[in-house]
């Protein structure tokens, strides 16, 4: 033979043998990522089946965990496994995910397709899949020192499409899923407490920031329970979605929006003259809804639009939520000078920042799943601002407790104060709360920024009226004119 030939013979066997890379299971591992070995293809057509696809060329995957993006084409992965000497009936594979618009199974020995499960998705009813689980399981029925290949077909129209997968045995599986219920209502239940917590705290001192933040938590409750699929394992399916309707998108999107609210609520004051970045948030607001209404309703519109279309509806929802985050930092960056709890939000945002784009983007390349890489950044980010919040609750009974030690007694704005001035100097305090006053925020405005009752600014208003021998808003008003602009 030839030498040229030789060489061209060497680099197709090398090719052929590169094509399908093999790994054995081990029988005394109880689990088993998936990670090398693993290829891909996109099926822009979306028409290809899996007898027509393993003619394709599969490239290797560039991650660790498949990632085709979001749109309409469809993504194919596959792996080739052997079975050292494992029970049969004892595997499962395991798609670490359970969000997925379509996904398809497939196991394949000598090019015939052995064993299969098609078209189902994170609504379809835990009786109707192949492993009753709320992720999506599938046995791996294989003989033993056979050479099999799976195939997996999804799709995932405006989420990531991602392929997170695991080999298991069935015991150790079982075993897993009872601590992983077990983790998660602990987890769950302490996100709950801490949200009620928010609630009651808002009520009783009736500061809108306590809802704000109790609703963010609520909202990130609910993005946990979905990406993990106990809203489809234990809710009936058309309450997340019907024929006009998906509900799931609400929940990503709601706590930008009451993150948003929180940020504008202890900023507000600070900013006092650069009302800009408010109206900016506004504007982000504005824009917020005009892109979250389509997105509920995509039953209606998804199917008659054109994959580019798809593209760029993914990309505007992504670009909103980024310009959210980076006017939020840019606003808490205007305030760091005299707003402690702006460098505190500073210091809380970053893990969840990082929670988020890490998995999402595969940053880094690391196999990490979305639910384990949030909860540890927004546990992080919850902790610190809970504690932030107990600190405020402190300064919250000394400052009204200091208040209501000059007078008991809260007045309307324009009422007149005949008693003589205590004082003919103002506190740090009652300054911030004069020239918020007079420059037109409301009693519940400047409680929210400063973590203070109504009934409290209303108390310092009072003395303050008195310290200055004024007595109406006006006099307030012209007051900080003539001493503060």
């Amino acid at each position: 033979m030839k030498p040229k030939k030789i060489i061209v013979f060497v680099l197709f066997l090398f090719e052929l043998s590169s094509a399908f890379a093999q790994f054995k299971l081990d029988k005394t591992d109880a689990k088993f990522t998936v990670k090398k070995g693993v290829e891909v293809f996109e099926d822009t057509s979306r028409k290809l089946k899996v007898e027509t696809i393993q003619s394709r060329k599969f490239v290797e995957s560039k991650t660790v965990i498949p990632n085709f993006g979001w749109g309409k084409s469809v993504g194919w992965v596959r792996f080739s496994v052997v079975n050292p000497n494992i029970k049969n009936d004892n595997l499962l594979l395991h798609i670490n995910s359970a969000i997925f618009d379509n996904l398809s199974f497939y196991l394949v020995k000598d090019d015939k397709v052995i064993d299969k499960f098609e078209n189902i998705s994170s609504l379809t009813p835990l009786e109707k899949r192949a492993f009753q689980h709320r992720d999506f399981v599938f046995r791996l029925n294989l003989k033993t020192d056979s050479i099999y290949t799976v195939y997996l077909k999804g799709q995932n129209q405006l989420n990531n499409l991602k392929f997170p997968m695991e080999i298991w045995q069935e015991n150790a599986f079982t075993k897993s899923e009872k601590s992983s219920h077990l983790f998660w209502g602990i987890i769950i239940g302490i996100f709950v407490l801490v949200a009620l917590a928010n609630f009651i705290l808002g009520f009783l001192m009736q500061m809108r920031t306590f809802y704000y933040y109790g609703c963010y938590i609520v909202s990130l409750i609910l993005v946990f329970l979905n990406l993990e699929g106990f809203l489809y394992e234990y809710l009936p399916s058309w309450l997340i979605k019907g024929r006009f309707y998906d509900v799931h998108h609400l929940f990503n999107y709601s706590t930008f929006f009451f993150i948003t609210l929180f940020v504008v609520s202890f900023t507000k004051l600070s900013l006092i003259d650069k009302p800009y970045f408010e109206r900016g948030f506004r504007i982000l607001k504005m824009l917020f809804w005009l892109t979250l209404i389509p997105t509920i309703l995509n039953p209606l519109w998804i199917d008659a639009v054109s994959d580019s279309f798809l593209q760029i509806w993914g990309w505007i929802g992504r670009i909103l939520i980024l310009s959210i985050i980076i006017w939020g930092y840019i606003t808490v960056f205007a305030t760091l000078k005299n707003n402690q709890m702006a460098k505190v939000f500073l210091i809380a945002s970053g893990p969840p920042l990082l929670a988020y784009i890490i998995p999402q983007y595969q940053i880094f390349n690391v196999w990490v799943v979305q639910p384990y890489s949030y909860l540890v950044g927004f546990s992080i980010e919850i902790v610190i601002l809970s504690v932030a919040m107990i600190f405020k609750i402190r300064e919250y009974i000394f400052n009204r407790q200091v208040a209501q030690s000059t007078t008991a007694l809260p007045i309307h704005e324009e009422q007149i104060i005949e008693t003589p001035p205590n004082s003919t100097s103002l506190t740090k305090r009652e300054t911030e709360i004069l020239r918020a006053f007079a420059n037109g925020f409301t009693y519940q405005e400047i409680s929210d920024a400063m973590f203070i009752s109504p009934h409290t600014v209303r108390t310092h208003i009072k003395n303050i009226y008195q310290k200055l021998e004024i007595n109406s808003k006006a006099e307030a008003v012209r007051f900080v004119i003539d001493n503060f602009n």
